[in-house]
């Protein structure tokens, strides 16, 4: 009986340990940046008007623009990004509360380049 209880509390402490080491693996995995602001205007290009993001963040950005259609949008990938931006949307058309694993996407009515 007393060796069927140490079994189950070993069992138990081993499962507790790897836990913590998940739990450190993950926090090793934090972002290493973070998105601190986010301005949204238009702008006149050649005669054209045209929407200007700007993104700001607390270290330079590894990110990566792809352009979408049917509906046209433009996603920009941070990976390791964390959203630091209050008062914001974190993904869609800045009225939704969803937030992807590494980018946020925005929807255009036309294509946002030829």
């Amino acid at each position: 009986m007393i060796q069927h209880w140490f079994r189950r509390c070993l069992h138990a402490v081993a499962h507790v340990a790897f836990a913590i080491l998940w739990l450190a693996g993950l926090q090793a995995q934090a972002a290493e940046n973070s998105i601190t602001g986010l301005r949204l205007g238009g702008v006149d290009i050649d005669g054209s008007q045209a929407l200007r993001v700007v993104i700001e963040t607390s270290n330079t950005a590894n990110a990566k623009l792809t352009l979408l259609t049917d509906p046209y949008r433009f996603v920009v990938d941070m990976p390791s990004t964390d959203w630091q931006v209050e008062g914001i949307a974190k993904s869609g058309s800045l009225s939704r509360e969803r937030r992807p694993p590494t980018g946020s996407a925005c929807p255009t009515r036309r294509p946002a380049a030829s």
